[in-house]
């Protein structure tokens, strides 16, 4: 899964911005149509060591071919971003920014399985 399956992509987002009715499509008010910058492959490396796991494949491709985030499904994809506390996906680009959620956080168990424990009890 490489640069190829990509190729244009990120030109074609970018693009979709320009068209007529584009501010018609679902969450297009949000992320404009635009994308973060892609990431480099140490970045990603330093991200899955903050993270303590890999990402899925085809993930890792398109934050390296694509970008880090912006325009997607619905109102967009957060992206990953370095601060002076680690990892963080942020909102960038989007009009409705998102609270950032940092690495540890994503790692914690869904609240639903810590509840399930309670309601054993």
């Amino acid at each position: 899964m490489g640069e190829d399956m990509w190729a244009g992509v990120r030109e074609r987002v970018l693009r979709l911005a320009e068209r007529s009715g584009a501010d018609k499509v679902f969450g297009a008010q949000g992320h404009g149509f635009r994308l973060g910058p892609v990431m480099s492959e140490e970045q990603l490396r330093a991200l899955e060591a903050d993270l303590g796991v890999g990402l899925p494949a085809q993930y890792r491709s398109f934050l390296l071919h694509v970008g880090g985030g912006g325009a997607g499904p619905d109102y967009g994809l957060m992206t990953p971003t370095l601060g002076d506390g680690g990892w963080q996906w942020r909102g960038i680009g989007l009009a409705f920014s998102a609270q950032p959620t940092t690495a540890e956080f994503a790692g914690r168990p869904f609240v639903a399985e810590a509840l399930r424990s309670e309601c054993r009890a």
